[in-house]
């Protein structure tokens, strides 16, 4: 029965996401530049303050295989 539920309300929500969207987007080129600029911005602060704990286990790297 919670499973046929599940099932049901995922029918009803992909169904809404589809028919929910508009036809067409449209953006203008500063806007765009704006986002790609922010999304590489965002790219390298967080490499920037994970690189301390990136590919680090107990205390030494991990080897690439």
């Amino acid at each position: 029965m919670k499973k046929t539920h599940s099932l049901l309300l995922l029918l009803v929500v992909a169904t809404a996401s589809v028919f929910g969207q508009p036809k067409s987007f449209s953006i203008n080129k500063e806007d765009l530049k704006d986002k790609i600029m922010r999304g590489w911005t965002g790219q390298r602060i967080g490499v920037t303050f994970g690189s301390p704990m990136e590919l680090h286990y107990s205390g030494t790297t991990i080897d690439a295989y």
